[in-house]
């Protein structure tokens, strides 16, 4: 017969075993005694006063994990800190993505009927948003470069 002193010894010794290994609740109490290397009445005894302690949940194995890879916008935030980081640059592109839109652009044809009114429009139009975007990003741009300025001085 165990005594007191060696039942709580086999109660911690099987807590942590449990702890350690979740899954060997499943197992008959004689196995987990057997594995955890207790008294099998110390093991029937906890599971009898854990049954009336705590409600009967059913430990299901861990499911296998399955990495499925999420969308992340990390390229984004990369490709735009990358683009913002010399002013010179978002200048340039800009100012390049503007001149190459008006060139193609450029080209009037004749407002003679609505449909050449429509075209004109369109050619004035989106330049002219080009140049908008562009021009916002620039402000976008050296308003970064000004804060950062500010946390240097």
């Amino acid at each position: 017969m165990p005594t007191q002193s060696s039942r709580t010894e086999d109660a911690a010794k099987l807590a942590e075993y449990i702890r350690l290994n979740p899954q060997a609740i499943h197992g008959s109490p004689e196995e987990l005694a057997r594995d955890a290397q207790v008294d099998a009445e110390v093991v029937r005894r906890t599971i009898r006063r854990a049954a009336i302690i705590a409600p009967v949940v059913d430990i299901a194995p861990p499911p296998r994990q399955v990495h499925v890879p999420k969308p992340s916008f990390g390229f984004v935030a990369k490709t735009w800190n990358s683009f913002m980081r010399d002013p010179a640059i978002v200048v340039a592109i800009t100012l390049g993505l503007f001149l190459a839109i008006n060139f193609t652009f450029s080209n009037s044809g004749s407002i003679t009927n609505l449909r050449g009114l429509y075209l004109y429009s369109l050619r004035l139009a989106v330049p002219t948003i080009v140049l908008l975007v562009g021009l916002a990003l620039q402000a976008i741009c050296y308003f970064i470069h000004g804060q950062a300025m500010k946390v240097v001085k």
